[in-house]
């Protein structure tokens, strides 16, 4: 392992991530990440574009802490507590930003995962600001853990369309992966 760990600081390079995290999440770790990502982008780009990258990486890691199959649990004092494991990771591409989250989730989440974001990559912007309004007022979801407003709100943040992606890890889990690119110009 550890001939590996230069190929992988290369690799992080050449390939310009600014951050990368692999682990547990949590919310005080989210704040933390928030702070660095901030700061080592602040010069080089506006408030408004680190309020959105910022924002984007707040719904992904939600989705880790609330989605992600991989867990540990403990006790702490007198509470018990949860701890989801994901992948986070901030880079370049080209003229844009990348924010980058990636889980284990349960092949039985696929197909509503990818319908709903396959839905809100076909939309405009316009469509996408009206789906967002009618679904705050909405009930949700049964199989949410949230509002169902995550995917929403990326989409519009990012510049260009959402991407995504599962990588089967056996006959009952896949990786998800999700990327959205925010642009270096407001």
């Amino acid at each position: 392992m550890l001939d590996k760990i230069y190929a992988m600081v290369e690799y992080l390079k050449a390939h310009e991530m600014v951050f990368w995290y692999n682990g547990p999440v949590s919310q005080i770790l989210l704040v933390e990440i928030g702070d660095i990502i901030k700061k080592s982008i602040e010069d080089e780009s506006d408030k408004k574009i680190i309020n959105r990258i910022f924002a984007i990486l707040v719904e992904q890691m939600q989705n880790i802490i609330k989605y992600s199959v991989q867990k540990k649990s403990g006790k702490e004092g007198d509470g018990m507590f949860v701890l989801s494991s994901g992948l986070i990771a901030v880079g370049v591409e080209g003229q844009d930003y990348s924010v980058i989250s990636g889980n284990v989730i349960c092949n039985e989440d696929r197909e509503r995962i990818s319908s709903r974001l396959d839905l809100i990559i076909a939309m405009d912007r316009e469509a996408q600001k009206e789906y967002y309004k009618t679904m705050r007022r909405k009930e949700p979801d049964p199989q949410s853990k949230g509002a169902g407003l995550g995917f929403i709100e990326m989409a519009r943040k990012a510049s260009k369309p959402l991407e995504y992606m599962f990588t089967p890890v056996d006959e009952t889990h896949s990786f998800f992966s999700l990327k959205a690119l925010v642009g270096m110009e407001s």
